[in-house]
C-alpha cells in the first residue's frame, strides 16, 4: 500500500484464489522456510552431456605396502591407525624376519651330502665300465649311460650348494636389516599419504608378498567419468566437466587442461568408456575447500563440457520443479502470489539450467522452496490472508 492510511482503508482481501491471482503463498509460510527467488537471466551456457562419475586415487599415489620377508609383525611397535596421515618413507610396520634356523640349514646341508654321494657314486659307475667296456665286457651303451647319470648327479649337487648358500645368505642379509632395532626390520611406506586400510594385526605372522597396508594421498585424487557409449564419438570434443556430490553441497569445476586421458576400450559390462579428470587437490584455490570432502569411492554427477559456450536464457537448477513428469517453475507475480509455468529446458549448466520456453527475461522465479509453493497449489484451501502481529 501507498501508506499506513490506504492499508487501513482498504477492503478484506478474498481468501480463495482465483485463476488470475495464480498460486497463493502467504509472508508468514514464507517466513517458515528457507524461502527464495532469483532472476531469469540471460547467461553463457556450456554444451555437456550427463553421466556419472566415481573419485579415484591417481596410480601412483594408492599403495599397498607389502612384507618384504616371511616374519612377524613386532607387537611393541604396533601399527598406524586408519586415517593416520603418514609422511614418506615413515615407518608404519616392523617386522621380526623368520630367518632360517638351525633345522632348516641342517636339512639343506644334508640335501647337499647325498648329492655329493650320489655324485661320487655315479663317478665310480662311470669308471668301471669304462674299464669293462675296454676288456669287451659291456656293450658301449652302459657306459653312455653311466656317463650320463654322472653329469645329473653333478647338477643335483650344484643345485643343492646353491639352495644352502641362498639360505645362508639370506640369513646374513636379514640380520644385517635388523641390527640395531632390536631384530626388527622396518617396513617404509614410498608415499605421503593417509592410511586407508590395514590388512594385519600385531604379532601376526605374514608370508613375504602380503599386504600389510594401503596408504593413498588424497591430495592427488581424480574422477572417474563413466561416459555411456552414446556419447564416446564426443570425447575428442572434452573442455572440461563439472559435478556434484551425492549428500553435499555445491559443484565443483574443471577445465580443459584438467582432462588427463580418456580410454580406447569400451567396457563390455557397463557399456561406458573411462574419463579420468584431475580433482582440484585442497591447496588449489579452484579447490574452494571441497577437496577436502572428496574420498576414493565417492559417486558423483557429472556434466562433461563438449565445445565452446552459448548464449541462452537460463535460471537457477533449484528452481525446477518436476509435476507428472514436466519440468516446472513458479514464477512471482507479486509479493505473495505465483504462477506455475511448464517448461521447455535446454542445456544443463551446473547450478543453472537453459530454458527455451515458458519464462522470460527479468521475471523471478522460486529458487528455495519450490516444492513448499508445489504444495501450496495442490492444497486447495489456504490459510486466511493478512498479516498478524
Amino acid at each position: 500500500f501507498a501508506d499506513a492510511h490506504a492499508a487501513a482503508h482498504a477492503p478484506a482481501a478474498s481468501t480463495a484464489t482465483t485463476a488470475n491471482e495464480g498460486v497463493a503463498f502467504l509472508k508468514e509460510q514464507q517466513w517458515r522456510l528457507p524461502f527464495a527467488t532469483a532472476p531469469v537471466e540471460v547467461r553463457d551456457v556450456q554444451p555437456s552431456f550427463e553421466a556419472y562419475g566415481t573419485v579415484v586415487a591417481r596410480p601412483e599415489a594408492d599403495v599397498h605396502i607389502s612384507a618384504p620377508v616371511d616374519g612377524r609383525v613386532a607387537t611393541a611397535a604396533g601399527m598406524p591407525k586408519v586415517g593416520a596421515r603418514l609422511e614418506r618413507g615413515a615407518v608404519v610396520a616392523r617386522l621380526l624376519p623368520q630367518l632360517h634356523d638351525v633345522g632348516d640349514v641342517a636339512a639343506l646341508r644334508r640335501q647337499l651330502e647325498l648329492a655329493r654321494i650320489a655324485r661320487r657314486k655315479a663317478h665310480h659307475e662311470k669308471q668301471r665300465y669304462a674299464r669293462l667296456l675296454k676288456s669287451g665286457a659291456a656293450p658301449q651303451d652302459r657306459w653312455i649311460d653311466a656317463r650320463f647319470a654322472l653329469e645329473r648327479a653333478q647338477a643335483d649337487e650344484r643345485a643343492a650348494a646353491s639352495r644352502l648358500a641362498q639360505a645362508q645368505g639370506d640369513a646374513r642379509v636379514a640380520v644385517r636389516a635388523t641390527a640395531g632395532h632390536g631384530g626388527a626390520l622396518a617396513v617404509r611406506t614410498p608415499i605421503a599419504g593417509t592410511v586407508a586400510a590395514v590388512e594385519v594385526a600385531s604379532g601376526e605372522r605374514v608370508k613375504a608378498g602380503a599386504h600389510l597396508l594401503r596408504v593413498v594421498d588424497l591430495r592427488r585424487l581424480w574422477l572417474q567419468v563413466h561416459v555411456p557409449e552414446r556419447y564416446a564419438h564426443r570425447l575428442a570434443e572434452v573442455t572440461g566437466a563439472w559435478w556434484s556430490l551425492e549428500g553435499q553441497p555445491g559443484v565443483q569445476r574443471v577445465g580443459a587442461a584438467d582432462v588427463v586421458t580418456s580410454g580406447a576400450v569400451l567396457d563390455a559390462r557397463t557399456r561406458t568408456v573411462p574419463l579420468f579428470v584431475a580433482v582440484p587437490t585442497a591447496s588449489s584455490p579452484a579447490a574452494g575447500g571441497a577437496a577436502n570432502r572428496l574420498r576414493p569411492g565417492l559417486f558423483a554427477d557429472v556434466h562433461v563440457a563438449t565445445g565452446p559456450p552459448q548464449r541462452a536464457l537460463t535460471l537457477p537448477r533449484s528452481a525446477v520443479v518436476y509435476e507428472a513428469g514436466l519440468p516446472t517453475a513458479y514464477v512471482q507475480r507479486d509479493g505473495e502470489h505465483f504462477e506455475r509455468r511448464t517448461l521447455r529446458l535446454g542445456a544443463d549448466a551446473g547450478e543453472r539450467v537453459a530454458v527455451l520456453a515458458g519464462v522470460r527475461a527479468g521475471e523471478r522465479v522460486v529458487s528455495r522452496g519450490a516444492w513448499a509453493v508445489r504444495l501450496a497449489a495442490s492444497a486447495g484451501a489456504l490459510p486466511a490472508h493478512g498479516h498478524h502481529h
